[in-house]
């Protein structure tokens, strides 16, 4: 193999996998110190690079619950819709099934035991949210 090491990014912080990351994308995570759990980082990627268009504000992982925080109002897909409590725009629910389908998606492959999610959508002081199941491989 050619020697490509000035292809290589040399420095930048230490991965630690006994470390959970506190931040991602610019949403904060919270983990319960008694309910530590990394097996659902995968959903938080995942959620977070599909839904890179919302303003996805955190993440809170507790005993086999995470939890998605997102704030309105928003723009979300090809049409640039806005997301919000109000009547002329996009009613929360439906993007709410969307990161449900996503998250089953990605649950069916990593998780081996049941976990719930809640999608809470906060636009002032106005909040909604979302609860279901998400899909394990088990």
């Amino acid at each position: 193999m050619a020697d490509q090491s000035g292809e290589w990014i040399e420095s930048g912080p230490d991965w630690n996998p006994d470390q959970p990351p506190i931040k991602f994308a610019g949403a904060s995570i919270r983990w319960s110190t008694t309910h530590f759990d990394s097996v659902v980082i995968p959903l938080i990627v995942t959620t977070k690079q599909v839904f890179w268009d919302i303003r996805l504000s955190a993440f809170e992982i507790t005993d086999h619950l995470l939890k998605i925080v997102v704030d309105l109002p928003s723009i979300h897909g090809m049409a640039m819709e806005v997301v919000s409590f109000s009547e002329m725009d996009s009613a929360p629910a439906g993007l709410a099934d969307e990161v449900a389908e996503v998250l089953n998606a990605v649950g069916a492959q990593v998780l081996s035991e049941s976990w719930s999610y809640e999608i809470e959508f906060r636009e002032g002081d106005r909040s909604e949210t979302f609860r279901g199941e998400i899909a394990s491989g088990d």
